[in-house]
């Protein structure tokens, strides 16, 4: 939830640099210096409902489908896309959160090929309906990547994405009233030779920030200012695919891109390679969640092949103790061998969510017993087939959300995200 993350990513199969960059054609490997955060100055702050959009008529019976034996269903196994016939249908969504109580959501879309976006929206009524806040403002237009919320959807943050087009880094952007107004906050360049991130994450508060885009950036004002905690450390300059934290921000995990799982156990100031040398190394990580304490991680990864030539199946792996051992529990299952793209956590580590997408089977699976057994919520259904990019969770897993961005062709790049995407809820 929160993506204080109890969290929520998108496809990296097929190597995303800056999450679609690489889908999208546009320059994803650059070399990369580190500037300071320019602190609590920019531009926003308009108040702006843009267009409202009333969620489309829906509503797909889900059957029990191939999961591991013993799974039970989460929410009533039922999906409806809520954008279908909006202004908020056929947009490129990346990325989406969720407050503890899953009535107050917020998503961002990117700039597509076919049906350029690059805005913030939000929902007060668990996804029934959808606001665009950022239309005719300086937010609008923006190459959006992630996005956090509080316990609330009171405050929120968000940043953009390296795009290689035009100079300068990763803007991050945050709101203080439930995404009607924006603020620029300030500008970070990754130090990563490949630029994969930005993710960035909230505390139940949204008082306490993190930001992983090469380094790991931290906020204790709400992002009016920011430290950079890993310059010149083992974990600076790292690719980072996705990060979680519990509900204060102070235990993370953070994924690398096809390499390995790291924690950090004082708000990102120092980091430990929890599996290097171990069977968990090495794999195409895609999302990562966590628990409000930080103890029950949750990390999917994708088919892949190694530089060797070893074939990877796509499964999902659990920790159970802040990270330190990981066990994948999926393999030999129906849950195994899918191009996974995006997990999310209730606040105990109970409830869990993962979406694939860019393969055969791309569908919603849930579990109820912390990852032990998987259920796929959305076989047989409409919701089946869709390019799922992430999954966000209430605090009680019972209410989730997910966006798509159904994967079409765009020059420069194998699939989408381009314009076809919508929002679901359960």
């Amino acid at each position: 939830m929160l993506r204080a993350k109890y969290s929520m990513s998108f496809p990296r199969s097929v190597r995303r640099f800056g999450r679609i960059s690489c889908y999208l054609g546009l320059a994803a490997i650059a070399s990369c210096s580190n500037s300071a955060p320019a602190g609590g100055s920019g531009t926003g702050g308009t108040t702006n409902l843009g267009d409202v959009s009333t969620g489309g008529a829906g509503g797909n019976a889900v059957s029990d489908g191939g999961g591991a034996s013993g799974a039970t269903s989460l929410g009533g196994g039922t999906w409806i896309n809520r954008t279908a016939g909006t202004t908020a249908a056929g947009l490129p969504w990346v990325d989406v959160a969720s407050d503890a109580t899953g009535t107050n959501l917020v998503a961002v879309t990117t700039i597509g090929t076919g049906n350029p976006d690059g805005n913030i929206w939000t929902s007060a009524d668990a996804g029934a309906t959808w606001s665009n806040r950022t239309k005719g403002t300086t937010a609008s237009g923006q190459y959006w990547q992630s996005v956090a919320s509080d316990a609330t959807g009171t405050n929120l943050v968000a940043v953009t994405r390296f795009t290689g087009l035009i100079p300068g880094g990763e803007d991050v952007w945050t709101s203080a009233d439930g995404g009607a107004t924006w603020t620029k906050r300030t500008t970070v360049t990754s130090t990563a030779r490949g630029v994969v991130g930005p993710t960035i994450v909230s505390d139940s508060t949204g008082k306490h920030l993190v930001l992983a885009d090469g380094d790991i950036w931290s906020s204790d004002d709400s992002g009016a200012t920011w430290t950079d905690r890993t310059a010149a450390t083992s974990s600076a300059a790292q690719t980072w695919i996705d990060m979680a934290s519990d509900s204060t921000a102070t235990h993370l995990v953070g994924i690398t891109a096809a390499s390995d799982i790291w924690t950090s156990a004082d708000a990102g100031a120092t980091w430990s390679n929890r599996t290097t040398g171990t069977a968990a190394s090495g794999l195409d990580w895609q999302g990562v969640a966590s628990d409000a304490t930080g103890t029950t991680l949750v990390a999917v990864c994708s088919v892949s092949v190694s530089s060797s030539g070893i074939l990877y199946a796509g499964d999902i792996w659990v920790s159970a103790d802040s990270g330190t051992t990981w066990t994948n529990r999926t393999t030999g299952t129906a849950a195994s061998g899918h191009l996974w793209v995006s997990v999310a956590s209730d606040a105990a580590g109970t409830h869990l969510v993962a979406a694939s997408a860019h393969g055969i089977g791309n569908d919603i699976w849930t579990s109820s017993d912390s990852g032990t057994t998987w259920l796929n919520e959305t076989t047989g259904t409409t919701a089946s087939g869709q390019q799922w990019a992430r999954v966000a969770s209430d605090a009680s897993g019972a209410r989730l959300v997910s966006v798509t961005t159904n994967g079409a062709p765009v020059a420069g790049g194998p699939g989408g995200p381009c314009c076809f995407g919508d929002i679901w809820t359960n």
